[in-house]
C-alpha cells in the first residue's frame, strides 16, 4: 500500500483554495473550505482518498443548493 499524507499546512491551504474557487465557479455560491487532513492510498490499483474538511457558507445559500440537487 502506498500512502501519501497531505497534512502540511502549505499543501492543505492550496487544496482548500482550489476547491473553494471551484465551488464558487460551479455553484455560484461562496463556500469556504478548510482541509484539515488529506490522505491518499493506492492498493491493488484502487485509489482511496480520505479528507477531513471544515466548510462554511451562508445559510440563505444552503436551501437553494439542497433544492437544486433534489435533496429537499
Amino acid at each position: 500500500m502506498k500512502l501519501l499524507d497531505l497534512t502540511s499546512s502549505f499543501v492543505t491551504d492550496i487544496l482548500s483554495k482550489i476547491i473553494t474557487k471551484t465551488l464558487h465557479t460551479k455553484l455560484g455560491k461562496n463556500v469556504d473550505i478548510d482541509i484539515n487532513d488529506a490522505y491518499v492510498s493506492i492498493e491493488n490499483g484502487k485509489l482511496d482518498i480520505h479528507l477531513d474538511i471544515d466548510a462554511s457558507m451562508n445559510k440563505d445559500d444552503l436551501l437553494p443548493l439542497l433544492k437544486k440537487f433534489n435533496i429537499l
